[in-house]
């Protein structure tokens, strides 16, 4: 996902220059992308956590 935005971002007119050339779009760019796969796997461990509960709570209602 964050390899895609990178992508994306690299697409725009001007943007792919910038990031070719300059350090500050390489930066830019791998800031973005270490922020959300850091964003991305705390929202996915959320998830499945929250899916884990539901389900240890469903069972646990089934049994009683």
């Amino acid at each position: 996902m964050g390899i895609a935005f990178g992508r994306c971002l690299q697409s725009k007119p001007g943007a792919a220059t910038a990031g070719n050339y300059s350090p500050e779009g390489r930066w830019f760019r791998f800031l973005i992308n270490f922020l959300i796969n850091r964003f991305l796997i705390k929202i996915l461990k959320l998830v499945s956590d929250l899916v884990a509960y539901c389900f240890l709570i469903t069972c646990f209602l089934k049994i009683g």
